[in-house]
């Protein structure tokens, strides 16, 4: 059997992309797939391969499957794996329409054979990665084509965040030029092609669990007395900040593992056309991306590290963008630099101030039930500012939404928010002016629901706790 016809076979889901064949001599990679996309490709040496795949996302709340790395695969050998890992994908800060990871609460499915880009439109992308060879992070496993280069587009970029950041030009092209594309993050942002019903019930069982419920307790434990003083300081309950948390990166266990860098770059340079807010979404990552080298540009070298993150560039427990980082970020720990990575001090102060900073009320609920059963009901009218607070109690009722007592009394603006749940019977509840700010971390009333109902059942677990540990 020659070098060439030696193979790895990896079961995956579909669909694959093309082979990229790099150098020689080589080892061939199959991949048979059935369900995300994947990279066939060819890896330099005869003693060594290391093949590495991500797949986008399928199922509920985000699956990657992740192909790892095998060494030293000997001659005439067949070597049979597959790994799959669940991961949270959700961003502070990117729509549910980005967000695949939702997709199971949202109806966002994955992107069908037809519609992923194919290995050769990722090259018309990026056209500097034709015969060039497969690059991986040295801290991440996420799988990287060849850096974009000087060229033209990334000049022009550079000196537009050069003069937004007020940056030296030179240093911003070359990290934007040395910068990779990661083709998994031109995938996560296609749009899908056959939306799948919302489902509230199915996306709320992925967060209210017994796992991430006991996770929190655990964590509410340890940081009680941050906790206590972050709603002192920025009036939002613990169990608001805990709910985020859990949402996003189950309490800092899940922070991502992209480059954030080339995550950037990638989704700034070759976001996918076919997405319907291209032009915007193309936009909001060319700022961040502006953001992000702002601040590594303040770091000293000693102090520079790679940022790994979610694909779209969120990083920390707390999952925040660069904007969001350097608006809504504080030094919680007092240590004199801010960390949302290895501080839960930092990240519980710097959720809190998010919400601080977008008008939450303390004390003030987010959320009330509604009777719809009236027969004056006016749904339409109600349904149509969608999660946007527009209504007073009053005008609620008028339409006929009958609200609960405290609702009756509540003096700001309600929204009617509806939860679908597949074929079965919607739900309906009125959102105050507080559960919009839940949704200005993601933009989602899923979303806000499972932040909402995850910090509320780890509230009454730890208070349990609490009380059984006093007798």
């Amino acid at each position: 059997m020659t070098q060439t016809s030696q193979y790895v076979k990896f079961f995956a889901a579909q669909p694959c992309l093309p082979a990229h064949v790099s150098g020689k001599p080589q080892r061939v990679v199959k991949l048979t797939c059935k369900d995300s996309a994947f990279f066939k490709y060819a890896a330099h040496g005869l003693s060594q391969l290391r093949v590495a795949g991500v797949a986008g996302v399928a199922g509920v709340a985000g699956v990657v499957v992740l192909i790892g790395m095998l060494m030293g695969i000997p001659d005439q050998v067949h070597a049979h794996a597959h790994a799959q890992v669940q991961v949270q994908v959700q961003a502070q800060g990117i729509s549910s329409s980005d967000s695949q990871g939702i997709q199971a609460g949202l109806g966002v499915s994955h992107p069908s054979k037809k519609q992923h880009p194919s290995w050769s439109a990722l090259n018309q992308h990026h056209p500097g990665t034709q015969g060039k060879s497969v690059k991986y992070s040295s801290k991440s496993k996420i799988l990287r084509l060849a850096s974009f280069g000087e060229t033209q587009a990334v000049q022009a970029l550079g000196a537009r965040i050069a003069q937004d950041q007020d940056l030296p030009k030179e240093w911003v092209i070359k990290q934007i030029a040395n910068a990779h594309l990661i083709p998994d993050a031109v995938q996560q942002m296609m749009p899908a092609p056959t939306p799948v019903q919302k489902n509230w019930h199915a996306y709320r069982a992925r967060f209210i669990e017994p796992k991430r419920i006991g996770l929190g307790v655990q964590f509410w434990q340890k940081n009680a007395l941050t906790l206590e003083q972050a709603e002192r300081d920025f009036g939002v309950a613990p169990e608001i900040v805990i709910g985020i948390l859990g949402v996003e990166t189950l309490y800092g266990q899940h922070m991502g593992a992209y480059p954030v860098l080339d995550s950037l770059a990638t989704l700034s340079l070759s976001f996918p056309p076919e997405h319907p807010r291209a032009l915007e979404r193309q936009t909001f990552f060319q700022n961040e991306l502006g953001f992000f080298l702002k601040e590594q540009f303040s770091r000293s070298p000693s102090t520079a590290v790679e940022v790994l993150g979610s694909y779209a560039g969120a990083m920390g427990a707390a999952q925040f963008m660069p904007s969001s980082l350097a608006k809504f970020a504080v030094d919680y720990d007092h240590d004199g630099r801010i960390d949302l990575v290895h501080s839960s001090k930092d990240a519980i102060g710097s959720i809190a101030n998010y919400f601080k900073m977008f008008g939450w009320q303390a004390g003030v609920p987010a959320r009330f039930s509604v009777d719809l059963n009236s027969p004056k009901i006016d749904l339409e009218a109600l349904l149509l500012p969608d999660i946007l607070p527009t209504f007073s109690a009053q005008a609620f009722e008028a339409k006929g939404a009958l609200l609960s007592a405290e609702g009756k009394n509540y003096a700001g603006q309600l929204a009617l928010i509806e939860l679908q749940n597949g074929n079965d019977q919607r739900e309906y509840l009125a959102g105050t002016e507080n559960f919009y700010v839940v949704t200005r971390y993601n933009w989602s009333s899923y979303y806000a629901m499972a932040v909402l109902d995850l910090g509320q059942a780890v509230k009454q677990a730890y208070e349990q706790k609490v009380a059984d540990a006093a007798h």
